[in-house]
């Protein structure tokens, strides 16, 4: 119940309270990497992955264990809200085409980075899960840790994007989403984007050559991430019964 609790008030903090998206850059995060590597500039590259997450998740836990029993669990309830807003983007999902430039393909690659993956492990393991998920893709982007973080990123999303297929099959044009999804299920991370960008595609399509908006997308999209939480919905209530 907490778990869609928590999901619910992001999303709601997300449509409406979009002056906190600054919250969500990763800056402070290059700057703690960039600090480390004065003392681990001569180990191994997945040593520096382990260094660079390690002290934050270790960190998060003590403080939720410390501090979450408290009110009733009211404040490991809020913890876990404010922890899994700042995993969530750092793009607004309600207004992922700022510029006007966002390209149906770019849209759809970058769902699944930037919400669904942290929500699915979020969903599944906890916070911390969520956690880790955000710390490795923000690692991506060091040039020390990118090969080891972009390898690992690439197992982590190998799940929540065929998850994400299969949701966008359900709300979509089921006969050519199904047809790809089920020829591509079990390829490797290294078809992730691939899988995420046509399943969607062809989910929207109605034909083929069909062409597909950016605006189909985003319905497309938020059917999606909204049939994943009346899943999570059912399987709460199922747990109560």
């Amino acid at each position: 119940m907490i778990k869609l609790l928590v999901l619910l008030a992001c999303f709601g903090a997300e449509k409406y309270i979009t002056s906190l998206d600054h919250l969500r850059q990763s800056e402070w995060f290059i700057s703690w990497t960039r600090y480390l590597s004065r003392y681990t500039a001569n180990l191994p590259a997945w040593s520096g992955y382990l260094i660079n997450g390690l002290p934050i998740l270790f960190g998060v836990w003590f403080l939720l264990m410390l501090f979450g029993p408290w009110l009733f669990g009211g404040v490991g309830l809020v913890m876990q809200a404010v922890l899994l807003f700042i995993c969530l983007g750092p793009v607004n999902f309600f207004q992922a085409d700022t510029t006007g430039k966002l390209t149906t393909e770019d849209y759809l690659s970058m769902v699944n980075r930037q919400w669904f993956a942290v929500m699915f492990w979020y969903a599944t393991f906890g916070i911390l899960a969520a956690l880790l998920y955000r710390l490795t893709d923000w690692m991506t982007q060091d040039n020390r840790t990118h090969a080891w973080a972009n390898e690992i990123q690439g197992y982590l999303d190998w799940i929540p994007v065929r998850l994400l297929g299969v949701c966008y099959l359900l709300v979509g044009n089921f006969d050519q989403a199904f047809s790809f999804l089920s020829s591509h299920l079990f390829s490797g991370p290294e078809k992730n984007q691939f899988l995420l960008i046509e399943s969607g595609l062809r989910a929207i399509r109605l034909d083929a050559s069909g062409k597909v908006t950016l605006a189909q997308a985003q319905q497309l999209v938020l059917h999606a991430f909204s049939l994943f939480l009346i899943v999570i919905a059912v399987l709460v209530l199922a747990v109560w019964l």
